[in-house]
């Protein structure tokens, strides 16, 4: 999976990539890869919920191949490292941007793992007794720049919560 993740994404570059957009709707894209998900961690549960805006369009100008990507190795993350295999998932629409909350709660990150999070090959303490390459986190990374788009990690050390935060623009296509 890592191998056609980064195959798909080397075959195009940005521009090229943005030809193949769609509009396609977040919700959908995010349930697409927790059914992929689950059917190799069947324990891991979904809490999901919309906020913002009161009718929200919930739709993305994408490629929602790769958001589902971006989505699959978020979830198995979450289903690797938590306490409990339990993600949440909180989409907020404002009128200028979509953000999408992806958080588990599982064992701290050092400082220094919080640094290289994103890095190719990296690999927290957390995970020395768990398979990987640590490229899933770096491939999530390559897909939203793709999509001119944000990630970024938060830590909640008093409740042991990893966010991360994608950060979608709204397009004007």
């Amino acid at each position: 999976e890592v191998t056609n993740s980064l195959m798909l994404l080397s075959k195009f570059d940005s521009e090229t990539l943005q030809t193949t957009y769609q509009e396609e709707r977040i919700d959908e894209i995010i349930f697409t890869a927790y059914e992929k998900v689950v059917k190799a961690f069947p324990k891991l549960q979904l809490d999901f919920s919309i906020k913002g805006v009161a009718d929200p369009k919930l739709t993305l100008f994408c490629s929602a191949q790769l958001i589902e990507i971006a989505f699959v190795n978020l979830f198995k993350n979450a289903a690797l490292y938590s306490y409990h295999p339990e993600v949440n998932v909180v989409i907020h629409e404002s009128s200028t941007q979509l953000k999408v909350f992806v958080s588990n709660r599982g064992a701290a990150l050092g400082t220094n793992d919080q640094k290289r999070i994103f890095d190719a090959f990296s690999r927290g303490e957390n995970a020395t007794e768990t398979i990987g390459s640590g490229l899933g986190l770096r491939i999530v990374k390559r897909i939203m720049d793709s999509h001119r788009a944000t990630i970024n990690y938060q830590a909640d050390l008093t409740q042991s919560r990893h966010t991360f935060v994608l950060i979608f623009k709204e397009s004007s296509e």
